[in-house]
């Protein structure tokens, strides 16, 4: 990976940088698809958080932080100051937060909406807890310290994403809480 890091960094010319844009905004590549299925729609949901604030909210919110993740990855693959190794550990924590963040889209999702239902199996609220707090792990204790030792600037600019993070891990336990008491 350190190598292909090196070689999209090393030129600059029109396809290094589509392909460093992509890289830097998989976050938001990967969610694009999401936008578009009904399944993973908060709206409508009878389930609701005692601290969940209205829809507009998240669709305010989740954009903002996938730029400021690009933006993180972008301006350490651009940028020289950024040494090599730092560069690929970026890279590698961003995909692998991609991943994880891909994932708990899929298990937020209602995939099943009648009159009697909640809208969601009653294992989704238990996986996507589960799944919201690996993600909420890894952005304390693995992304944000390895962004430290590399840049304190991108570290600051993780850091919303990183209490956002752990603001959805509440609204979600809140989730499974209502959830079990009602069935």
């Amino acid at each position: 990976m350190e190598k292909i890091i090196k070689a999209i960094t090393k030129k600059k010319n029109i396809k290094n940088t589509g392909l460093i844009v992509i890289i830097s905004f998989i976050h938001f590549i990967s969610s694009i698809p999401f936008l578009f299925i009904s399944a993973t729609h908060m709206w409508g949901d009878d389930i609701k958080a005692y601290w969940q604030p209205p829809i507009i909210v998240f669709e305010i919110i989740w954009p903002i932080l996938y730029a400021l993740l690009g933006s993180i990855s972008l301006y350490a693959l651009y940028f020289k100051e950024t040494n090599i190794k730092c560069k690929t550990k970026i890279v590698i924590n961003s995909f692998f937060e991609t991943i994880i963040q891909t994932l708990w889209l899929i298990s937020f999702g209602r995939y099943i909406i009648s009159p009697q239902s909640f809208g969601r199996y009653g294992f989704q609220y238990h996986i996507s807890l589960i799944i919201i707090i690996i993600l909420m792990l890894y952005a304390w204790f693995v992304r944000l310290p390895n962004l430290i030792k590399c840049n304190k600037k991108l570290a600051l600019i993780y850091i919303p994403y990183a209490l956002w993070i752990s603001f959805t891990t509440i609204l979600n336990a809140q989730i499974l809480y209502i959830y079990t008491t009602r069935i």
